[in-house]
């Protein structure tokens, strides 16, 4: 942990859905020097990813839309002034295409966040984009951002609860 600078970690194990190991190392904040637990709850940043695209995908199978589904008839309520938003599709937001920026701020020092935290970040959002859907590769937290937002629309539950119960 020295050696790459890590404060704080949290290790666990799991063979046949039961914990066999579980133990926090260092600390989960430098300003506080509060130590990290076993029961400490990390972001999981970009490995939520993995996740979103598995439901995105099971949601796909289960015919509840298609991966040439476009974001606008989805989500209708997004603000936009600009035309290209017109043509982004499921699969864009899944393979990093649809023109959207990389927004690296969402929420990631707040531990106050509720069920409605990314419904309210996503309905606040006015789109920009950066260029023609599908024609570049620009990796983008923000459309996976949208992308945990159009699964929780298509089933209703919380997106923690859908991947919770399905994944």
């Amino acid at each position: 942990m020295n050696q790459y600078n890590i404060p704080g970690l949290s290790i666990g194990l799991v063979r046949n859905d039961s914990i066999i190991y579980n133990k926090g190392y260092g600390v989960r904040s430098i300003k506080t020097g509060n130590l990290v637990t076993e029961n400490t709850i990390f972001h999981t940043a970009s490995i939520s990813k993995l996740f979103t695209s598995v439901a995105t995908i099971k949601l796909i199978e289960q015919n509840k839309m298609t991966i040439d589904d476009k974001l606008v008839d989805i989500l209708p309520e997004l603000k936009h002034d600009d035309k290209r938003v017109n043509y982004i599709t499921i699969k864009n937001l899944l393979n990093h295409t649809s023109g959207l920026p990389d927004i690296r701020n969402y929420h990631w020092d707040n531990n106050n966040q509720s069920d409605n935290t990314l419904t309210n970040y996503i309905r606040g959002l006015s789109l920009t984009i950066e260029f023609e859907p599908g024609s570049e590769y620009q990796y983008s937290n923000l459309a996976y951002n949208i992308l945990g937002y159009i699964i929780e629309k298509k089933t209703g539950s919380t997106f923690d609860e859908y991947l919770k119960d399905y994944i």
